[in-house]
């Protein structure tokens, strides 16, 4: 699926056309993987203008989700292009690079007014999701596919009807991965956590500063939406504290301001997170 796209330097299309079709490994070991860490990364830079996003676990659901989230404004990588690679099955994304730096490698040398401004950006973007892209039908990917958090395993990860389903699958696959029983514990701490209601929204599931680009303190890019998807309103904040909490301004500007906090969630789910990782 692609989107008829001209940059301002008009050259977008033209790159898109010199690459081969499928990728090859061959070809992206020529690129320098992007990311903090690119041991992990599946994210090239092919040729200074496009990304392309192919490797293990990678879904068409996730140009799906930015090809929704471009027609409301907000700012993520437009896509240019994605295929399902004929041999290995990995989709393959190829998206317009974004000039930006990690907003973690930037929080420590902002002032009080440069974090304040990126908080009321973070602020609008999550309540433009939430506003205009909500959903009651489901829990799953934006294509009505399986949920692709890696807490989950093939097989018990849906699309779920509802959150009962939702948490049944969670805790199935906690008990595929491991036995005993701490893990009989955890599965009953969530099977005793509140319901949160009908209401599904549209869920990056990864939300930390890594995944934040900025320029200055504008915000150009919120990357990686690998695990995006609809999910119960907790769990945006839940998984924004799975790996920054040694953050502690983007842990209290985004559980506490740009997100509802959820401590009795969170503190059962840290110990999910714990037996998966």
């Amino acid at each position: 699926m692609a989107e008829d796209v001209v940059t301002e330097e008009g050259t977008t299309m033209s790159t898109l056309s010199r690459l081969p079709r499928p990728i090859t490994a061959a070809f992206l070991a020529k690129h320098r993987k992007l990311g903090t860490m690119p041991e992990f990364s599946r994210c090239w830079l092919v040729s200074g203008k496009l990304v392309v996003k192919t490797g293990r676990g990678v879904r068409r659901s996730e140009a799906e989700t930015l090809h929704l989230l471009r027609r409301t404004g907000l700012p993520v990588p437009r896509v240019v292009d994605d295929y399902a690679h004929p041999e290995t099955g990995d989709h393959v994304i190829i998206m317009e690079y974004v000039e930006g730096v990690p907003l973690d490698q930037m929080l420590d040398a902002m002032d009080g007014n440069g974090k304040r401004t990126v908080v009321t950006q973070l602020h609008h973007f999550v309540q433009t999701m939430r506003r205009d892209l909500r959903t009651s039908g489901f829990i799953g990917a934006v294509d009505s596919t399986e949920v692709k958090d890696h807490l989950f395993v093939a097989g018990r990860s849906g699309p779920f009807e509802t959150e009962r389903d939702f948490v049944n699958g969670l805790v199935a696959s906690l008990e595929a991965r491991a036995e005993g029983s701490w893990i009989r514990l955890v599965s009953v701490l969530l099977n005793r956590l509140p319901d949160h209601g009908p209401q599904f929204v549209l869920t990056h599931g990864d939300l930390n500063a890594r995944n934040i680009l900025v320029r200055g303190s504008q915000i150009v890019a919120v990357l990686d939406w690998g695990q995006a998807g609809y999910y119960p309103e907790h769990w945006e904040s839940v998984k924004a504290c799975f790996w920054d909490l040694d953050m502690d301004f983007f842990h209290k500007a985004v559980v506490e301001e740009v997100l509802q906090y959820y401590p009795l969630e969170l503190s059962v789910m840290l110990h999910a997170r714990d037996i998966v990782w």
